[in-house]
């Protein structure tokens, strides 16, 4: 994986911060920045627990109210709350209400793995809510390799329980989609794919493979090959 961001639609494209994309290509945050705007992004939803960078993108001339900073930490066992799911969806709608022809929202996290990738997932059933979660998190994985999504399970058991009006933390009352969506989940993740994905992102973040040097042809427009 040797690129910062990928392309899921015509409206959204989801990825790294401008640390990593540094790292990457060897562009100062501006450059990045500029890059993406060239690219049609003109919001941003940061999800990152780490730190943000809205003054770096508000210095570029983004509106304050176009950059969503919506933390979330990255850990295998941690369950989103109900207002983090609120806020993304929140910003989503916003987003494509206000959008114009080639606009486009950029969902990132620090490297664009798990959180992001969830994220993004959501903001496609926001969008299209009779869209099936398995078709979402499979045009994420097809469109960014590395990503893992690890909380794509919440993401979408959420979406099938509102939209069958089950409530959330129900019992034994689940729906048969829930139930099929899970096995089919956990049916993708064969032991030999999650290895080639540990072993993408161990690639990713090591000295040869990625965020620790500058690489050779990673500009958005050379790994998406299209600027809009």
């Amino acid at each position: 994986m040797d690129t910062y961001c990928n392309d899921i639609t015509t409206w959204l494209t989801v990825g790294t911060d401008l640390d990593v994309a540094q790292d990457l290509t060897g562009q100062i945050f501006a450059a990045t920045i500029a890059e993406l705007q060239s690219h049609g992004v003109t919001h941003v939803l940061d999800v990152r627990s780490e730190w943000d960078n809205r003054g770096d993108w508000e210095a570029a001339g983004m509106p304050t109210e176009h950059y969503k900073y919506l933390p979330i930490d990255d850990s295998w066992r941690h369950i989103p709350a109900e207002s983090w799911f609120a806020g993304v969806e929140e910003f989503v709608t916003r987003f494509r209400a206000e959008a114009s022809e080639g606009d486009r929202l950029y969902v990132h996290c620090h490297m664009g793995i798990n959180r992001a990738p969830s994220a993004a997932m959501l903001a496609l059933l926001t969008v299209d809510p009779e869209l099936d979660p398995l078709v979402a998190f499979r045009s994420i994985r097809k469109a960014r390799p590395i990503a893992g999504l690890v909380y794509a399970e919440h993401v979408g058991i959420r979406h099938l329980r509102n939209k069958e009006g089950v409530q959330i933390p129900a019992g034994d009352d689940v729906p048969e989609s829930v139930t099929e969506f899970s096995k089919a989940l956990s049916s993708y993740w064969t032991p030999e794919l999650r290895k080639s994905v540990h072993a993408g992102i161990a690639y990713y973040r090591s000295k040869g493979g990625g965020t620790t040097v500058v690489g050779e042809n990673t500009t958005l427009a050379a790994s998406n090959g299209a600027s809009r």
